[in-house]
């Protein structure tokens, strides 16, 4: 992790000065008893128009080799990434959304008397920021190569202060260290919406590229939004991902999947994108396709970077004037008295806790109720594809089922059809093998449609990538309620569902009792906090465990 990129031995104590007019980076320090050397120093950059607007203010942390006592060896904090381009020339002056602003950085010397970063070193230079420099309070962001990205995960995954990250506007970590908080992954980054770019070379030799790509899994399993980003240089080594993400240009490389990469925006354009002071964000839901006359909105997805959500509102924007909302004022409502065979729009409005507003629609579509009743739906692995079981309790008038396939649980694609019974006062069962196997998780539903061309939709199912050849599912991964359990295997017997803490502490537990090849069962998760979880299924000697994330 030490430095690799060598400029001239500076003089202890020298300014640094940019080769801009009036832009200079200078070492300051303030007291900290706490630290083992009493103080924090640290480089201070402003550019050449400073005092002109309200700047936007980097923290940035270096890597393991700039460690020093903070005074007599400030000047190495300079060595590399950001404050490096502003030793050599860089106003750290740019453009997002044709506005344009110039950086204030801070860069505090971590001791040497510590192996990582403990966060009070950024939590003080925004302390002293707020003060002393006139700066953007809403454009905050955070970054650190190496020894400094891993800084960067512990800070915003910080579990003593989950509100913290929330005055960040953006965090990105670069060939980071391993050091977040995995349990507190979820209620610190996704509780705050903290936008996250994270950089690492697939070559490097010294943080191995699993660091980043295990922080990429957990983002994967919070489901965060913003979504994170991740980008991989195909090649570079160490070194070269931090050349890369800190430069003040728009280069272009190639990244892991082999293909061109151009940063455009760059990492300080994307920064500039960011802020906590925007508008929040109203979420009513996805659009639904229903065959009864009401339903449940719900807008847990809504937030807002300003704070707690104070008000909610939902109207009705399309459609028949019949349907009533009940609960109109929270953020559950429920629409009744709609029409069969039509359509509805509903508008959700929030208002966040300093008087801004947000607003979004989402779709109601009303079936006609058709003549059919499913049973049961089953997805699992098989020898020659995903084979797909249902039933129906009765039919009337019906004409076919087609199987929709997807890779995301939201677009779906036709991947068959199999006739149905027509008229049938008894239960029915079909099956159907999809040959189309995908690496990773895949959904399924059917669409039954009968001979007047009305459809009905079943519930979507699981075939798990993590779990294709153990005979065990568990959706929906996130959960919010209730988890789904089915177990396709040969093993029999008296078992047990437990749900445990990342620690190992147990939370939940369920008898079962497996008579037949395929079992279904449900947990309920509904009071548990958000967070990652351990799902183990026990059957005797059998046993099998899920990382299981509730929203």
């Amino acid at each position: 992790m030490r430095a690799i990129i060598k400029i001239p031995v500076l003089v202890a104590g020298l300014l640094f000065f940019c080769t801009a007019a009036f832009s200079q980076q200078v070492a300051k320090s303030i007291p900290y008893p706490a630290s083992p050397d009493g103080v924090i120093g640290f480089l201070q950059f402003t550019p050449p128009d400073y005092g002109t607007q309200k700047h936007p203010l980097i923290v940035f942390l270096h890597g393991i080799g700039e460690r020093g006592n903070g005074t007599s060896q400030i000047n190495s904090v300079a060595n590399n990434g950001t404050p490096y381009y502003c030793a050599h020339g860089a106003t750290m002056r740019f453009t997002a959304g044709g506005v344009t602003s110039s950086f204030v950085v801070l860069t505090p010397q971590l001791s040497t008397q510590y192996g990582s970063w403990p966060p009070f070193y950024v939590k003080e230079m925004i302390k002293y920021a707020k003060a002393n420099l006139q700066i953007d309070t809403n454009r905050i962001y955070v970054t650190g190569l190496s020894l400094g990205g891993g800084g960067i995960w512990r800070l915003i995954t910080d579990n003593s202060d989950h509100t913290f990250d929330g005055t960040i506007a953006a965090a990105a970590p670069v060939c980071g260290t391993q050091e977040e908080t995995d349990a507190d992954f979820c209620t610190t980054i996704g509780t705050n919406h903290l936008p996250v770019w994270a950089f690492h070379s697939m070559d490097d030799g010294t943080v191995g590229v699993g660091a980043t790509q295990h922080a990429e899994i957990l983002a994967g399993w919070c489901g965060l939004s913003p979504a994170a980003k991740f980008t991989y240089y195909q090649s570079g080594g160490h070194a070269g991902a931090w050349i890369n993400a800190y430069d003040t240009g728009h280069i272009t490389r190639t990244i892991s999947n082999g293909s061109s990469f151009t940063a455009n925006p760059n990492l300080y354009e994307w920064f500039l994108s960011k802020t906590r002071a925007t508008a929040p964000v109203a979420d009513p839901g996805p659009s639904q396709t229903i065959n009864t006359t009401s339903t449940v909105l719900n807008s847990s997805g809504s937030y807002s970077p300003n704070g707690s959500i104070t008000g909610y509102s939902w109207q009705q924007v399309s459609g028949p004037s019949a349907a009533t909302i009940i609960n109109a004022g929270s953020a559950t409502a429920t629409i009744t008295n709609m029409q069969a065979n039509s359509s509805y729009s509903f508008q959700l409005t929030v208002t966040d806790v300093v008087g801004a507003s947000g607003s979004a629609v989402t779709g109601i579509t009303v079936m006609g109720a058709l003549p059919v009743e499913f049973s049961y739906v089953r997805a699992q692995s098989a020898a020659n594809g995903n084979l797909l079981q249902w039933g129906t309790a009765s039919e009337q008038n019906s004409s076919y089922f087609i199987i929709e396939r997807s890779e995301d649980g939201k677009k779906f694609f036709t991947a068959g059809n199999v006739a149905a019974a027509g008229n049938s006062s008894s239960a029915r069962d079909y099956t159907y093998t999809d040959s189309k196997t995908i690496a990773g998780n895949t959904y399924y539903r059917l669409k039954e449609v009968d001979k007047d061309g009305k459809f009905k939709y079943s519930q979507v199912v699981l075939v798990s990538g993590n779990n294709r050849n153990t005979g065990v599912q568990m959706y929906p991964n996130p959960v919010q309620d209730n988890l789904a359990i089915v177990i396709n295997n040969e093993i029999k017997g008296n078992g047990r569902i437990i749900v445990h803490e990342l620690t190992g502490r147990i939370l939940r537990e369920q008898a079962i009792e497996k008579n037949d090849r395929v079992l279904d069962a449900v947990i309920n998760m509904n009071n548990l906090a958000a967070g990652l979880y351990v799902v183990e299924v026990k059957i005797g000697d059998y046993k099998i465990t899920q990382r299981v994330l509730k929203k």
